[in-house]
């Protein structure tokens, strides 16, 4: 792995760790920050990371490439739902869940373009769009 793509995949982790924070914020009004709530945050930012990019391609593995994102947002809410919200708390949480990772994916996919539209190349994989 060169330099460049182990820094890419600090400062994506740091990003989505940051938004996560704020999603949560917004939704559940949560305003507590300890080591174990950041490192909650970092566990699910390296699953969106790196495993949610693995579970939309196996979509196209099995020749369906929409089943990819469902599998994709389905496997982030559970993430979210278990690491984040069950510490926080609230009347609905499966509600926060998934207004939480609605917003997480929508930071993702709106920095996903804005990166590949500044440098013409896609961080999510594929080379150019």
């Amino acid at each position: 792995m060169h330099t460049a793509h182990l820094l890419l995949l600090l400062v994506s982790v740091a990003l989505v760790s940051i938004w996560l924070y704020i999603s949560t914020r917004l939704i559940t009004g949560h305003e507590d920050l300890d080591v174990l709530y950041v490192g909650r945050l970092v566990i699910v930012a390296l699953v969106v990371v790196l495993i949610a990019p693995v579970l939309s391609s196996i979509g196209g593995i099995i020749g369906i490439p929409e089943i990819g994102a469902v599998i994709a947002f389905i496997g982030i809410l559970y993430c979210v739902k278990f690491f984040i919200i069950s510490d926080v708390g609230g009347v609905d949480e499966w509600q926060q869940a998934i207004w939480i990772t609605f917003l997480a994916l929508a930071f993702i996919y709106a920095f996903n373009a804005l990166i590949s539209y500044l440098t013409h190349v896609n961080p999510l994989g594929g080379g150019k769009w």
